[in-house]
């Protein structure tokens, strides 16, 4: 994700990403959120909505989803990741498009455009 709507998030949630900018031994958030844009209104949108103690461990594209694992929250918490990650199956991790995983070497959901695009520079 680029550095500016990572950021964001990072001031907007500020106990959700109590984790980010640990050293990597300590940390995956060390790793930042380690996903395309696309993504970035699904994250918001878990983060908004997690328990006040829930905290980020992990933020990644995983088999062409996202992945959101916490080092604490509640059931609903992890229903929220379950939702966000489940949407993140029809929506372009580049854009933020409608999208679809398209398999290869690498699974990726993406939008036509963006996987046009991708097809021209691999």
């Amino acid at each position: 994700m680029n550095k500016k709507l990572e950021t964001k998030l990072v001031e907007d949630f500020p106990k959700a990403f109590s984790e980010y900018g640990k050293p990597p031994n300590e940390s995956c958030m060390a790793f930042g959120c380690a996903c395309d844009d696309g993504w970035e209104p699904l994250i918001r949108k878990v983060c908004k909505n997690l328990s006040p103690d829930a905290k980020l461990a992990q933020v990644k594209e995983k088999f062409g989803r996202l992945r959101i694992y916490l080092q604490y929250g509640t059931l609903e918490d992890d229903d929220l990741c379950w939702e966000a990650e489940l949407a993140s199956a029809k929506i372009c991790e580049f854009c933020g498009e409608p999208g679809k995983e398209i398999s290869g070497s690498w699974i990726k959901t993406l939008c036509p455009q963006c996987a046009k695009n991708r097809k021209k520079r691999i």
